[in-house]
């Protein structure tokens, strides 16, 4: 990622919000951010690659005015967010699987820490960062 050149990382449109970017822990090209269309309220959550150009839509919260709080976990297998839960007090996290190339979602969402509603995950320890 030494490049010179500037560029949109998201292509901006009014009738759309963008909100909680995060950059992966082990790679330097993984981003996760949430989308919520102005009609609909609802966020959708998306990964994107820098190195390849691809990008997916991984889930669309089911309520409109729930901002998902996003993250990486620490390998990077996965994203985690905040997810309304009639079984806890405020909401808890999620996590979706992905795929090894840390963009394409795999299997299906699934409770990942209960009663909680902001995941902020970092890394410790050796890694060899790539590019």
């Amino acid at each position: 990622m030494n490049s010179r050149t500037i560029g949109a990382l998201i292509e901006l449109n009014e009738g759309l919000d963008f909100g909680n970017p995060k950059f992966s822990n082990t790679r330097s090209d993984l981003l996760t951010y949430g989308v919520i269309p102005k009609d609909t309220g609802i966020s959708e959550i998306y990964t994107a690659s820098f190195s390849t150009g691809a990008t997916a839509h991984i889930t669309r919260l089911k309520e409109p005015n729930l901002v998902a709080v996003l993250a990486y976990i620490g390998d990077d297998s996965g994203i985690i967010f905040s997810s309304r839960d009639t079984n806890a007090t405020r909401g808890s996290l999620v996590v979706q699987p992905l795929q090894s190339d840390g963009v394409t979602p795999m299997g299906n969402a699934q409770l990942w820490l209960s009663d909680a509603v902001f995941g902020a995950v970092y890394r410790r320890g050796q890694y060899t960062a790539t590019n």
